[in-house]
């Protein structure tokens, strides 16, 4: 068992994905989540997690202020 699975049912706070790339010129990819009570402690636990390659640019999106475009292949309206 790792250190997410161990700890997920401990945590509250948003959820944060987690978006990096490892060279200037690739695409940033989606390397998963974390779940923490502020944007600072999202900060630590994505970079404590993500820790297996050396990134260039690493980022964090609160999950909560996605804005979706478009679900099951119709454009979603604004409320």
């Amino acid at each position: 068992m790792g250190i997410r699975d161990t700890n997920l049912s401990k945590r509250t706070g948003d959820v944060y994905d987690v978006y990096s790339k490892s060279t200037k010129d690739e695409f940033i990819k989606l390397n998963g989540d974390v779940i923490a009570p502020s944007p600072y402690l999202a900060k630590a636990y994505a970079y404590q997690m993500y820790q297996e390659s050396t990134w260039v640019e690493m980022i964090a999106v609160a999950r909560k202020d996605t804005v979706q475009i478009i679900d099951d292949g119709v454009l979603v309206k604004d409320d």
